[in-house]
């Protein structure tokens, strides 16, 4: 098994002008990522609130669509992380 290299060896053997000359590229991955991220943001936050909402007031159709839509995160009790691994549930 090979050895890792030493972290400031790396670091002092990356081709940093790379980066710098794909600034502008890497700013627009960055600002597009965040735009991305806000959106889903958002629209997860107005889902939740409206099934919320739906579930809290009873509102039959609304209800049904929280709890088929909580079933969908949920399985058995135990929740699953962003990875796909299933964790053990609080509860």
């Amino acid at each position: 098994m090979r050895p890792l290299p030493n972290l400031m060896s790396l670091l002092a053997s990356f081709e940093w002008s790379f980066i710098w000359d794909n600034r502008d590229e890497f700013l627009h991955g960055l600002w597009k990522t965040l735009q991305v991220s806000l959106i889903a943001i958002a629209g997860a936050f107005a889902v939740g609130v409206v099934l919320g909402a739906g579930r809290a007031h009873r509102i039959p159709v609304l209800s049904q669509l929280a709890a088929i839509y909580v079933g969908r995160l949920v399985i058995d009790g135990r929740a699953v992380d962003g990875h796909g691994e299933i964790r053990a549930g609080d509860g």
